[in-house]
């Protein structure tokens, strides 16, 4: 019995050194992008993207607690007469036992889960990497993240820009979450005007969502939003226009195999506009187009191959119904398309291990 109550004092003892062990490890992603918007429209224009980015890091373990990444990511547009758009990747994280907190480079992971009509899907290629700050929070009936993304800094020739987001949720049911997302965008800074006024977008969603997994259908979601945005970017609207919006959203989707997943969308719009959203859900068009009752709706098809090692191919295809427009992208339809396939390569490899005393 002595030995017995000595032994797990003695494994504490034991694991301990490991734990506080220091480590450097080096992480790079592949990430491949094709993504074509098939469409023009009074709201948006038809575009298309081919993308090939690497993300490559060096991560310090400080403490088991404290991580500092350093790296850059490199991007090659298909078309582009540059060679690469590099930018810098440096951050420290901070994770509690719920929680990670970072200072530098963003976690975007799926664009921190904003709605569409917050911010526009195709953020992932065109704005992969953001810096300031940021929580996530992850409990096991609630959840939420807050970030600061600073943009652009102040001076004698721009305003500062910045978006700052907070997310929330909270599961009462097993079967049901509660959710919340705000998005402020802001243009402004109190040292130079650089001959531009100070502007703010502030759009919101609060939404129910039930999932389960149905004998036929498989993991199914169905969920319904409303949103409101305001003021607005002032200095863009058009004259007369009311800067206050809101819209409802219902979404569903089903996954009758686990790599093939069905959506649908529905949105129904009075007056909505979200400067990052996506230009299917405003009511604010391109050349000073406005159209206050808006309807969009949307039916689509995820398939995603999921290989050895994290190695993942995803296509997306899309149809998509704005009002009563018709685009000519189909002629024999009213409805639209567009479709995206992305590939992901990671790799991972640990480079030293601090040497065990």
């Amino acid at each position: 019995m002595p030995r017995l109550s000595i032994l797990p004092l003695l494994l504490v003892v034991v694991a301990t050194p490991a734990a506080a062990q220091r480590t450097v490890d080096w992480d790079t992603r592949f990430v491949f992008f094709a993504d074509n918007t098939e469409f023009f429209s009074p709201y948006r224009e038809g575009a298309t993207w081919l993308s090939n980015r690497v993300y490559t890091e060096l991560s310090y373990q400080a403490t088991p607690k404290v991580e500092v990444r350093l790296g850059l990511t490199a991007e090659h547009m298909s078309g582009d007469t540059a060679f690469a758009d590099t930018r810098p990747l440096i951050s420290m994280r901070y994770r509690s036992a719920t929680g990670t907190g970072v200072l530098g480079t963003l976690i975007t992971e799926d664009r921190h889960g904003l709605l569409e009509p917050l911010e526009v899907l195709q953020f992932d290629v065109l704005r992969p990497v953001e810096y300031g700050g940021q929580w996530i929070e992850r409990r096991e009936y609630w959840g939420g993240e807050w970030f600061l993304n600073w943009r652009r800094l102040n001076t004698p020739t721009q305003r500062e820009e910045f978006d700052m987001g907070l997310l929330a949720h909270v599961d009462p049911l097993p079967w049901l979450r509660a959710s919340g997302q705000y998005l402020w965008v802001h243009r402004g800074g109190q040292l130079f005007g650089a001959g531009q006024s100070v502007a703010n977008g502030r759009t919101s969603a609060l939404g129910l969502i039930a999932h389960d997994t149905l004998s036929l259908l498989g993991a199914s979601r169905l969920e319904a939003w409303f949103l409101s945005s305001g003021p607005g970017w002032l200095d863009s609207l058009p004259t007369g226009t009311d800067a206050q919006g809101t819209g409802s959203l219902l979404r569903a989707s089903v996954a009758p195999r686990p790599s093939l997943t069905l959506t649908g969308v529905i949105w129904m719009g009075r007056g909505y506009n979200a400067f990052w959203g996506d230009p299917n859900y405003n009511s604010i068009g391109l050349k000073g187009h406005y159209r206050k009752e808006r309807f969009y709706s949307e039916v689509g098809v995820n398939k995603v191959w999921q290989g050895a090692s994290g190695v993942s191919f995803e296509m997306q295809w899309r149809f998509h119904k704005e009002d009563r427009y018709d685009t000519e992208s189909l002629s024999w339809s009213s409805w639209e398309y567009s479709y995206r396939f992305i590939g992901k390569v990671p790799f991972s490899a640990r480079i030293w291990t601090e040497p065990t005393p």
